[in-house]
């Protein structure tokens, strides 16, 4: 199913999925669904056990980042657990590790895919492929797959988790276009070593314009990246929440709540990949909820602006030449924080893990920015510059060995 409204997307599969469990016995699980984040799980599991109270449904989740044991307490209790909510990884561990959890599952009757395009983008389909081959055959069971874009990985684990006889059904149809168009989208070319500068003016303008009326999401490439600038831009005084795969469980959960009931936030937060178009479609979708208008600003550097390519359908405005973008300078407050860089360990500690996550990221994508390995430490270590570093941060000769960086120019070595 092709972008469905994400606040109607859980009641979508959980209803007709409810709605079925009526009718079965109640000895074994009837019901897993595959979210691709814990944020997601945590989320769709809450509104299971909303939808499901009057029938008197156990609901339960098992994600990674919590505790192992007691989530295998939990599914080895006795109690029938009627819907599994899952990350991909957490659920592999438990079918191959936990006793009796594979047992569990096998009079299972529906299997969801939430987000799909997003489970495969993050990694997930050797474990999907592996859970899948644990469960029921596709032809003993429904199978639900929800996804806002079909790249063709969605198609390669369609063949393996759908019946052959399946129904594709398009929410949107030829006439809509992609993305919602409530949200404003922006976009603007901006020089690698103005990146931050551009990204504080279109902040500080937006925070100015909706006074506390606001939230935004800002997407970094790492979750090491995001913890830099996190901290940086706390540091010159804007509202700041921190949230990446770093981050423990009951962090992330105490964050993501108080985003999701507060006003006036700003949240950094770390994405996988490249930006892409599906990617693309993925984020702008996180605005302009239940009617309301929203915005979404692409911020390029020069090396990512062949993406551009892939949007050109899509009414994004350049706003290069804006005042905002074109006039921005950095802030006295961004300047100050930016001094105090060389002179604070936390800035300097999580400056130096940004350079090394930087090295790693864009490493590991040299055939598509077309670069060279001294192209990738040359911009690595202007990187370090633009973070206010007084020298590149030096780094182990294993690691530099990992990387396939030995003898690049412009390293330093520990």
């Amino acid at each position: 199913m092709s972008h469905l409204l994400n606040e109607f997307a859980l009641v979508a599969f959980l209803l007709p999925s409810i709605e079925r469990m009526v009718g079965f016995p109640r000895t074994k699980t009837s019901v897993v669904i595959l979210s691709p984040t814990r944020e997601l799980a945590q989320q769709t599991m809450i509104e299971a056990r909303t939808l499901s109270r009057f029938h008197g449904f156990n609901v339960d989740c098992v994600i990674g980042g919590s505790n192992l044991r007691m989530e295998q307490a939990r599914l080895q209790g006795g109690m029938t657990i009627d819907v599994l909510v899952a990350t991909p990884g957490r659920l592999l561990a438990h079918l191959r590790d936990t006793k009796g959890a594979a047992e569990m599952l096998d009079n299972l009757r529906i299997v969801v895919l939430d987000e799909a395009d997003q489970l495969l983008d993050c990694g997930f389909q050797r474990d999907i492929t592996q859970i899948l081959s644990m469960l029921p055959a596709k032809d003993q069971r429904q199978t639900l797959l929800f996804s806002a874009t079909i790249p063709k990985q969605v198609h390669n684990i369609v063949n393996i988790a759908l019946r052959d006889d399946h129904e594709f059904i398009d929410t949107v149809g030829e006439e809509d276009t992609d993305t919602n168009p409530q949200v404003d989208q922006e976009c603007a070319v901006v020089p690698f070593d103005k990146q931050l500068v551009v990204l504080e003016s279109v902040l500080r303008a937006h925070m100015k314009e909706c006074t506390r009326d606001f939230k935004v999401i800002v997407f970094f490439p790492t979750a090491r990246v995001v913890g830099f600038c996190a901290k940086l831009f706390a540091r010159a005084g804007l509202p700041i929440l921190e949230m990446h795969s770093r981050k423990s469980q009951a962090a992330r959960t105490k964050i993501a709540d108080q985003f999701r009931k507060g006003s006036g936030l700003i949240m950094f937060t770390s994405d996988v990949g490249l930006t892409t178009r599906e990617q693309y479609i993925h984020r702008v979708g996180r605005t302009a909820r239940a009617g309301r208008q929203g915005r979404g600003v692409l911020l390029l550097a020069p090396f990512e602006q062949a993406m551009l390519g892939d949007l050109q359908d899509l009414p994004i405005k350049d706003i290069a030449g804006t005042p905002v973008v074109a006039n921005a300078r950095k802030s006295l407050e961004m300047n100050l924080a930016l001094s105090d860089v060389p002179k604070d360990a936390a800035l300097v500690k999580a400056g130096a893990q940004a350079y090394q996550a930087f090295l790693g990221f864009y490493n590991s994508h040299l055939r598509a920015l077309t670069w060279s390995k001294d192209k990738l430490v040359a911009m690595a270590n202007q990187f370090a510059t633009i973070m206010g570093l007084k020298q590149v941060p030096a780094m182990q000769k294993k690691t530099v060995a990992v990387m396939g960086l030995r003898n690049t120019p412009g390293l330093r070595i520990e």
